[in-house]
């Protein structure tokens, strides 16, 4: 009995450890597979990664590629300089040009609006500083509506010019764009303008009529001197010039109070400069811009008063205003230059 007991046991624990070794192996094919698998996933991954990192590569690329052709476009465009006939021209971009020089023989400039040249159409935009310049025997000019800037001394010392048509698009005329033209009679401003440039119209000497529009808040100094509009007694007014709505110049001698005319729109830049005896100022409730130093060394200047109709104050306005211990600005003033006036001054926002 105990013997058969013994070879039961014997048996029984056999068949457990064959049993266990099964499951063992059952289990050490399944880690093995799934060991497989993952690998399989993770050679997917990296080749997945691979793909990505190579497309990123292609794409980065190309984007330092035409990036390099754009800077490459633009460069080649940014000097490049052409003749055409009498007109020398600069690329500002890939489609628009400037007049930068005008052959000084030329008697008449009839500009068209659009410049082609080895098979690319190009737009005037700009007539490019000093462009005319001593371009003596010019008697007219006319400049398409594609030109939105008039730059320095465009014109300066065209004597024979005696008409100019500034279309509609130009929005400034540059400092002594027209300085000495003596034969210039009138000039009709567009109302696209917003600035007419320091000494603009200088010594054009037979200049008689202006028509300055409503758009134009910047007048520089001198714009108009040396024109036959300062020997005009009905341009001037209690020893003031006055062109349009506008105030271009105080007599320097003028002496106490001023009382600047209704519906004046604009003071001119250095108006009232000199004038070391003018006391006070009132300023209508019409002017929306005060010109750069447009009281600049009024010594005398105790009191002005800035009405809400102003919007902007150029630099310097009352700088060395040295009896001026205040000004009053107000919230309707969004655009201030800086030193407005000297240390002595307070200026008061409200």
């Amino acid at each position: 009995m105990k013997k058969n007991l013994l070879t039961f046991v014997l048996l029984f624990s056999s068949l457990t450890l064959l049993l266990s070794a099964c499951g063992e192996k059952k289990t050490n094919e399944t880690n093995a597979a799934t060991d497989e698998a993952n690998a399989a996933t993770d050679e997917a991954n990296a080749a997945t990664d691979e793909a990505n990192a190579a497309i990123d590569a292609a794409t980065s690329a190309t984007n330092e590629s035409t990036a390099a052709d754009n800077q490459s476009n633009d460069a080649a465009y940014e000097y490049k300089e052409f003749t055409i006939g009498q007109y020398t021209f600069r690329t500002t971009s890939a489609r628009e040009v400037a007049l930068i020089r005008a052959d000084q023989s030329i008697t008449s400039a009839e500009l068209s609006p659009t410049i082609s040249y080895q098979d690319i159409t190009y737009t005037l935009t700009s007539i490019g500083e000093d462009a005319f310049l001593i371009c003596r025997s010019l008697t007219s000019v006319t400049i398409p509506n594609s030109v939105t800037s008039i730059g320095k001394g465009a014109f300066s010392y065209c004597e024979s010019l005696t008409s100019v048509t500034i279309p509609n698009g130009v929005t400034s005329i540059g400092l002594g764009a027209f300085y000495s033209c003596s034969s210039l009679t009138s000039v009709t401003i567009p109302n696209s303008v917003t600035s007419i440039g320091y000494r603009a119209f200088l010594d054009c000497s037979s200049l008689t009529s202006v028509t300055i529009p409503n758009s134009v808040t910047s007048i520089g100094s001198e714009a108009f001197e040396g024109t036959a509009l300062y020997n005009n007694p009905a341009n001037w007014e209690n020893r003031a010039l006055y062109i349009d709505d506008c105030l271009i110049k105080v007599d320097k001698g003028f002496a106490g109070h001023f009382r600047i005319k209704k519906n004046t729109l604009v003071i001119a830049d250095y108006a009232f400069w000199g004038c070391t005896s003018l006391k006070s100022v009132t300023i209508p409730n019409s002017v929306t811009s005060i010109g750069e130093g447009a009281f600049e060394d009024c010594k005398s200047l105790t009191s002005v008063t800035i009405p809400n109709s102003v919007t902007s104050i150029g630099e310097d306005a009352f700088y060395k205003c040295y009896s001026l211990k205040s000004v009053t600005i107000p919230n309707s003033v969004t655009s201030i230059e800086k030193r407005v006036s000297s240390l002595h001054t307070k200026i008061i926002r409200r």
